[in-house]
């Protein structure tokens, strides 16, 4: 793992890899079979310089790998699970299948623990992160993270159904396909794939991993939260960029960068970069992490339906697959390109 990302992740529960002198536990889910579908080639970026056309030239040959059948299995899969809320055993089921599934696809995982006391309930939460080690321990991390965590329009009922499957198994199910993908990979900077627990009850996920520490200085977070487009086929094609003012912030930049980069990599579902950190009332993962001074984004369907969130309706048959594989090629192409260059969102 080199030292580096030994020091800072053995504050981290280490599951497969290199250990910390820890054993990994047995998963309660399994993640899907992945027959037939090979790791990517090496991701061939020098430790420095970067350069970008290195990183084009892997993502032309790999962005039409990315199975929007794959994550589709990975949507039904979390949804199955009746709730993930923080206070149901879904929520452990679900960090196992997510564990089960970075460490399927080759990826190096470990699991951010943290205490949790809900509506007078104590349990132990878990962060699950696959990690792409980068070879110059200066780059600092890439953060690409999904909550994982699901509830009903009743934040302290965590018994009725609460699939969640837009909000937030599409995320998730993002996260497991990069990681496949990037497999081998060896990108300059660290990456970072990280699924939160509770999101939903005040991004507690999130804050501890800011307030735990961690090695090395995220440059850039990207959320992805509710991207399956509820819309359907006939929705908008759109997708939303959250990021903090003002235009000159390093959030704002960083959504700007993204939607140059849909235009060139995914053309077909146009990138709207907002005038606002998320919609009135609303937020996710991206939020603690521009509080603590990165550049911090979120991506989310722009055809968003309300009502089919927090509640039993949100199921996977709603969704549009097609639409879900753009977002993950957006996300791919802005890991691989940050991971060969973390700044380079910052030279317009």
């Amino acid at each position: 793992m080199g030292r580096f990302l030994r020091q800072g992740l053995c504050g981290l529960v280490l599951l497969a890899g290199a250990g910390c002198g820890r054993a990994p536990p047995s998963p309660t889910a399994t993640a899907p079979a992945l027959q037939g579908t090979p790791s990517a080639p090496p991701l061939p970026i020098e430790t420095a310089p970067a350069t970008r056309v290195t990183a084009q030239a892997w993502l032309a040959e790999n962005l039409e790998q990315v199975s929007q059948e794959r994550m589709m299995a990975d949507v039904e899969a979390l949804a199955a699970i009746p709730t993930r809320h923080v206070n149901s055993p879904g929520i452990s089921v679900a960090a196992d299948y997510i564990t089960a599934g970075f460490a399927e696809a080759g990826a190096r995982v470990t699991q951010n623990v943290f205490s949790l006391d809900f509506h007078g309930i104590a349990t132990e939460q878990r962060n699950v992160v696959a990690v792409i080690p980068g070879s110059d321990r200066t780059a600092g991390l890439i953060m690409l993270g999904a909550h994982y965590d699901s509830r009903t329009v009743d934040i302290g009922d965590w018994v009725s159904p609460a699939p969640g499957a837009n909000d937030n198994a599409t995320g998730v199910a993002v996260l497991l396909e990069l990681a496949r993908r990037l497999a081998g990979a060896e990108p300059r900077a660290t990456i970072f794939l990280m699924a939160f627990s509770a999101e939903e009850t005040g991004l507690q996920g999130s804050r501890h991993f800011i307030e735990s520490g961690h090695p090395g200085e995220v440059r850039a977070m990207i959320a992805l939260d509710i991207v399956g487009n509820s819309s359907g086929p006939v929705g908008s094609n759109a997708l939303r960029v959250f990021s903090a003012a003002p235009e000159e912030s390093s959030s704002r930049a960083l959504a700007r960068w993204l939607a140059r980069l849909g235009g060139e990599w995914t053309p077909d579902m146009p990138v709207l970069v907002q005038d606002a950190i998320d919609r009135p009332g609303r937020y996710s993962d991206h939020v603690p992490f521009f509080e603590g001074g990165s550049a911090a984004v979120r991506l989310i369907e722009d055809g968003e339906h309300i009502e089919l969130q927090h509640n039993a309706l949100d199921t996977p048959d709603r969704l549009d697959p097609a639409y879900l594989r753009r977002v993950a090629q957006l996300a791919l192409a802005a890991a691989v390109e940050l991971g060969a260059d973390p700044g380079a969102f910052l030279e317009e």
